[in-house]
């Protein structure tokens, strides 16, 4: 009541519930729904794992999840889009250092929440910012950044597109590839007929390089950039 008549709201019916609350959890989906059935605003609603795992998630009547596994920092599973996938690290591993997590997520097709031990509710925790997380904050405003420049309403994730496995793409439109270490990216832009313009980017730094590619083919094409690395690719110049 006092929230459901603005934007940008989501419900999460609990936080590291305990296995023998998914019932409940489900009940309480539901009940969210026929509240808002008649709302001129309708929200998503959602569960996070912990104690509960992912069978329970991805089964229920949950319109997103936040996952469980060391394999959503690593390697995350390509998001399939029968759920909004929020990887948060503190349903992982809340200490987690490296940066790379946030583009393997967002070129898999998942969103990533942090959590930074910056004035956590415990006792004792810092009043500035952690040093640890820097790198990993930076990683997701840049991320922010790109994601608002690209048309992510019409791309998906590929990972067949690029050796690295990391694409999200808009398929002969364009494409964001991740190039973890700066590795030689492979690229399939066989549905792009006509020419690619882009840039190479440094997360860490956001510098960027231009570059300019015929369409279609199957081009090999090196990072300017000794470490992690972006590619970002489209048809015609986009803002």
């Amino acid at each position: 009541d006092t929230l459901g008549d603005l934007d940008h709201i989501v419900w999460e019916i609990g936080n590291e519930c305990h296995p023998d609350s998914v019932q409940w959890h489900g009940h309480m989906i539901r009940f969210i729904r026929e509240c808002e059935r008649h709302r001129p605003k309708q929200h998503l609603v959602g569960m996070t794992g912990s104690p509960i795992r992912n069978p329970a998630l991805f089964s229920s009547e949950a319109d997103w999840a936040s996952p469980v596994g060391q394999d959503y920092l690593d390697d995350p599973p390509v998001g399939d889009g029968k759920k909004l996938i929020v990887v948060d690290t503190d349903h992982i591993q809340p200490w987690r250092g490296d940066p790379r997590w946030v583009w393997r997520n967002l070129c898999r097709g998942n969103h990533f929440v942090l959590m930074d031990g910056y004035r956590d509710f415990r006792m004792g925790s810092p009043d500035e910012p952690t040093p640890e997380a820097a790198a990993i904050r930076c990683a997701m405003g840049q991320a922010v950044r790109l994601a608002n420049r690209m048309d992510l309403r019409r791309m998906v994730p590929a990972p067949d597109v690029a050796s690295s496995g990391y694409c999200l793409a808009s398929p002969g439109e364009e494409y964001l590839v991740f190039a973890p270490d700066g590795a030689d990216v492979e690229l399939d832009l066989r549905p792009a007929q006509a020419e690619l313009s882009g840039e190479w980017m440094d997360p860490r730094t956001g510098a960027e390089q231009p570059i300019l590619l015929p369409g279609g083919g199957r081009p090999r094409l090196s990072s300017p950039f000794s470490a992690d690395s972006l590619l970002w690719l489209r048809v015609g110049q986009t803002s």
